[in-house]
């Protein structure tokens, strides 16, 4: 499966490439203990290579990652785990260099899930793409279809790295529902641990 060049107009921030490997690997690696040493030092290790440029397609990611990894089969990692783990890094990296957001220039708050001080996106809890369909079914009314939360870039990630547009529209469209989902809740304890921004004239900022 082959994507297009990522063009990297500034530093990938590092927190939120370790979200992407966390949760690539959460899915590719479920014999994998979420919170094992092994666990740690493999995601810390991927967020390196990833952090100095990008694979373009799910081959080179493999190329790139195969010798990193290649000890991992002691842990009871099999051959197709690893080419699952590929082909979601892949293009969950696509979807993180996707987004259009310019986080630096948002008003810092508290995150809705994680609780952090931290530069704030706005999350659709009924996803855009699929307000189209719901309006002409009916399913929600104009007012009630543009609900949202303000979280952060990492937990934002987490949420459109589980589900697609339209479970979460159907399933998860309320904070409490997405605070209830087993992965969120092993998140959010991962990452309320990590270190928060640094401070810039005065407004919190996204590490580069």
């Amino acid at each position: 499966i082959f994507f297009r060049i990522f063009f990297l107009m500034e530093p990938l921030d590092e927190e939120e490439v370790s979200t992407v490997v966390r949760l690539a690997m959460q899915k590719a690696f479920p014999c994998l203990l979420a919170d094992s040493l092994e666990v740690d030092l493999i995601r810390e290790s991927v967020t390196e290579e990833l952090l100095d440029s990008v694979p373009q397609s799910t081959q080179a990611m493999q190329d790139r990652l195969e010798d990193l990894l290649l000890g991992q089969e002691d842990f009871g990692v099999e051959q197709e785990e690893f080419s699952r783990f590929y082909e979601l890094l892949t293009r969950e990296m696509e979807l993180l260099m996707q987004e259009d957001d310019d986080d630096d220039d948002l008003e810092p708050g508290c995150c809705a899930m994680c609780e952090r001080p931290m530069p704030l996106t706005f999350h659709h809890l009924i996803p855009k793409q699929t307000h189209s369909d719901l309006l002409k079914k009916g399913t929600f009314s104009k007012d009630k279809i543009c609900r949202g939360i303000w979280i952060c870039r990492p937990c934002h990630s987490a949420i459109h790295s589980l589900h697609d547009n339209k479970t979460l529209a159907a399933q998860y469209n309320t904070l409490e529902a997405l605070l209830e989902l087993e992965q969120i809740q092993r998140f959010i304890k991962w990452v309320s641990k990590q270190r928060v921004r640094s401070k810039k004239d005065g407004q919190l900022h996204y590490r580069r």
